[in-house]
């Protein structure tokens, strides 16, 4: 009997060390990382009132949309004048009644004219959605100011930092995995498309001192976001492939 009772201990004794080393072996390490999004910024081209926003922010945007419209009272103005003049500079060219010279600074003019009420419309540069409007419909808007601001969701990035041993184990175009355990670990499939060979030390939104303090090289990675789950700010833990836990 007590020899039973001690093949069972030894069973049960190998079966806990096994578990124990299986266990250990197959756990991954997590990084954790910021969602960041590729904001593009509109400008006015022109000084002019606002006249309109025709998205509000948190919109969704599609390239070529018209985001808003500037005032162009004066602009018409001056585009309905030389607009006249190259009409009848085009009747007097063709009986050689100007020159060619004259012809191509009235052609000149109509053209500058056309280019600014064009840009009395302000469109989106870019497929995304609006995050910010600088501007409320009336208020004056300078030249060059920031009409809106647009973020590309459809990609977004995530810089992780890992460490040294780490390094020689990753490459640009590697495939990874992220997921976000508030929805549900829900998966993202992303890659690797920049490795920076210069370590820096830890960024300071890391918990921990002792982490801070640690050198480390940063890599950014790109996910698509067909849905528009990921959001700018969320955090998104990410697996590196056949990566055992740091040491």
């Amino acid at each position: 009997m007590k020899r039973k009772i001690g093949v069972i201990v030894i069973i049960l004794a190998a079966a806990s060390v096994g578990a124990y080393f299986g266990l250990h072996k197959k756990e991954t390490f997590i990084y954790n990382g910021f969602v960041e999004a590729q904001e593009t910024d509109v400008p006015a081209r022109i000084s002019a009132i606002v006249k309109k926003y025709y998205v509000g922010e948190g919109g969704e945007v599609k390239k070529g949309d018209l985001i808003a419209e500037l005032d162009s009272s004066d602009i018409e103005l001056s585009y309905n004048l030389a607009l006249s003049n190259y009409k009848r500079a085009q009747r007097l060219i063709s009986v050689n009644s100007i020159t060619q010279e004259a012809f191509d600074n009235i052609k000149y003019k109509y053209e500058e004219a056309s280019l600014r009420l064009s840009w009395t419309k302000v469109y989106a540069p870019i497929d995304g959605q609006v995050i910010y409007k600088f501007y409320n419909d009336g208020e004056f808007a300078a030249m060059g100011s920031k009409i809106a601001a647009i973020n590309n969701i459809s990609k977004v990035y995530v810089n992780i930092y890992v460490s040294y041993n780490t390094l020689a184990k990753i490459k640009i175009g590697m495939k990874i995995k992220g997921f976000i355990p508030e929805l549900n670990n829900k998966e993202f499939y992303g890659t690797i498309i920049f490795i920076n060979d210069k370590a820096e030390f830890t960024p300071k939104n890391v918990l921990t001192r002792d982490e801070r303090e640690r050198l480390v090289y940063r890599v950014k990675t790109e996910f698509l976001n067909e849905n528009s789950n990921l959001k700018s700010g969320m955090t998104l833990e990410i697996k590196l492939p056949q990566q055992d836990y740091e040491k």
